[in-house]
Parts: structure tokens; C-alpha cells; sequence
């Protein structure tokens, strides 16, 4: 309210203001929509790199770990499959197995019958597989101490092996490698401490199981997230690595246990075991020069 002085009279106007109008309103709330349709896939990759950031330090100690496990093994590496629970000593952090972008494993978790181990759910690229241990591994192979009425449980990883480093046979696929041996890496004293190619030797990244054995002739999933399983058989199994868990991208630690990024084509040309091809560009899958394939647009990096 203000006061209007004149020679005649006095006269007080009293002015009201009102709030925002429906039309204002609708206004303001499109222009906060249209900010945060903006803002969102900014912070949505932001996320995204941080998760894969954190990835790569896991690896990073993955190749501390095993550094010390070979060197005080003199390069032999394990004989089974789950290739984890031998380096226990080293990190005993479980954290350690999983990637930041796959924590949780797909399905209900059935406890295992019988003496074997078993497996859980497998993963996939945004999902941890499960491996069950039982009594006995814990006690015999790891050392720790067991809780009373605790007969094992369920552990989950999102990280595999190459598998053709461990030492047990049931890895090789059924298939002796293109000389006609199997020349298996790390049989002997020091075998793969001075490795050729080591820069290019993947040991241990993103997966969606603990590990598998891939083969030159191995064909690209036909899908995103399509694994080797799905196909039946023992084959192509490059898959449960080559997923898009990292926009295109897996994280890899080497044999001379440098942690770098590899693009899914790239990981083609790395130098899985003794008789990969090498150079790998003479033998590349063809399957992804497909226009209508997914991975068609992906550079080769590796």
C-alpha cells in the first residue's frame, strides 16, 4: 500500500500482488525438464567414468597381486580354473573381484549339493557370476578360520582369467593349438616371467565369468550381451569378455601387468596363448563388417 498526496485530498491506493500464473508455472517447469534432459546423460557418463576409473585401479592391484603370486611361484601360475582363491594371502579383500558397473549377480542364489564347489547364476555385463566354496577349500586352501555352522559360501567376481594360464587340462577346449601342441603357458619354473610379447598377454579383465579359454576363430556375439553359453557347445567362448560393460570398452591387465583399456574389436588382436596369430589383422572375424552388426562402428583398439 503507498500513500498519493495532492492539494485536494489524500487517497490511499492499495495495490495486491498476486503469485505466478498456471501459464509461468508450466513454464518454469518445461525450462527444469529441459535442463535436466540436458544435464542427465552429462551425469550419467561422469558416473559412468568414475565406475571405470575404479575398475581400472582394482586391475592395477590385480597386477600387484599377481606379480607377487608368480614371483614367488617362479612363474608358475594355477592349476585350476578359479584362479582367485589361490592368491587369498594377497588381498583377502573381496571388493577386489568385483567391477564397480557389475556388483550384483543375475537370479536367486541355490546352495550347491554335493562335494563339488558348484557355480551360481553366470553374469553378465552389468551383473557378477557366483561361485560357491565350500568347507573344505576355505580350511585346506585358504587358511582362514570358519565359523561355527558355516559350511561355506557364496563369493561373486566380475573379473576372469585367461584361462590358458592356469595348469589344470580341462581348460584347452578340447583343442590342441595350430603346431599340434598345447604349449601351455606357465608349466614350468619362470615360464612366463620373461614372456614375448608380455605387453600384449591379457591376464585377468572385465567378465561375466572367472575366466574361459578363447580361440582365434572364436565369432563376435551377434548381440550386445550375447555369451558363449547361449550357443551351446564349447565354443566362442570370447564372449563372456567382449561385453560392453565399459561404453565400448573392457579393462585388461597384461602379462607385464600394465592395466590398460581394450576396445571389444581390439580384443581380437591380443595374444591369448602361444599360438595366437600374430599380427591378428590377417585373421580378424569378418562377422563385424557387417553395416546391421552392433559392433560395426567400434574402433580396434587394443
Amino acid at each position: 500500500m503507498f500513500v498519493l498526496i495532492s492539494h485536494k485530498k489524500t487517497v490511499f491506493v492499495a495495490v495486491k500482488r498476486g503469485g505466478f500464473t498456471l501459464i509461468e508455472l508450466l513454464v518454469v517447469i518445461a525450462i527444469i525438464a529441459l535442463l535436466m534432459s540436458i544435464l542427465m546423460p552429462a551425469l550419467s557418463r561422469v558416473k559412468q567414468q568414475a565406475k571405470a576409473a575404479v575398475c581400472r585401479s582394482n586391475l592395477h592391484q590385480w597386477g600387484i597381486i599377481w606379480h607377487m603370486y608368480l614371483d614367488d611361484t617362479e612363474g608358475r601360475t594355477p592349476k585350476k580354473l578359479s584362479w582367485w582363491p589361490h592368491m587369498w594371502d594377497y588381498f583377502k579383500d573381496e571388493k577386489l573381484l568385483l567391477c564397480p558397473s557389475a556388483t550384483k549377480p543375475r537370479g536367486p542364489l541355490v546352495k550347491p549339493s554335493g562335494e563339488d564347489a558348484g557355480s551360481g547364476p553366470i553374469g553378465s555385463k552389468f551383473n557378477c557370476c557366483a561361485e560357491w566354496h565350500d568347507l573344505y577349500e576355505i580350511v585346506e586352501q585358504w587358511g582362514l578360520p570358519v565359523p561355527a555352522g558355516v559350511d561355506g559360501k557364496w563369493y561373486f567376481i566380475s573379473y576372469g582369467s585367461n584361462f590358458w594360464f592356469t595348469q589344470d587340462m580341462g581348460n584347452f577346449r578340447r583343442e590342441k593349438l595350430p603346431d599340434g601342441t598345447w604349449k601351455l603357458w606357465g608349466k614350468a619354473p619362470g615360464s612366463i616371467l620373461g614372456a614375448k610379447y608380455a605387453s600384449r598377454v591379457p591376464l585377468i579383465l572385465d567378465s561375466i565369468t572367472s575366466g574361459n579359454c578363447p580361440l582365434p576363430k572364436d565369432i563376435p556375439p551377434t548381440y550386445d550381451g550375447e555369451y558363449y553359453p547361449e550357443g551351446g557347445g564349447n565354443a566362442n567362448e570370447i564372449r563372456n569378455f567382449c561385453i560392453n560393460r565399459h561404453d565400448g570398452y573392457v579393462n585388461v591387465v597384461f602379462l607385464d601387468f600394465s592395466v590398460r583399456r581394450v576396445s571389444l574389436k581390439g580384443l581380437w588382436y591380443l595374444w591369448w596363448h602361444r599360438g595366437w596369430p600374430i599380427p591378428y589383422e590377417l585373421s580378424a572375424p569378418l562377422d563385424w563388417e557387417n553395416p546391421n552388426h552392433w559392433m560395426y562402428s567400434m574402433p580396434v583398439e587394443y
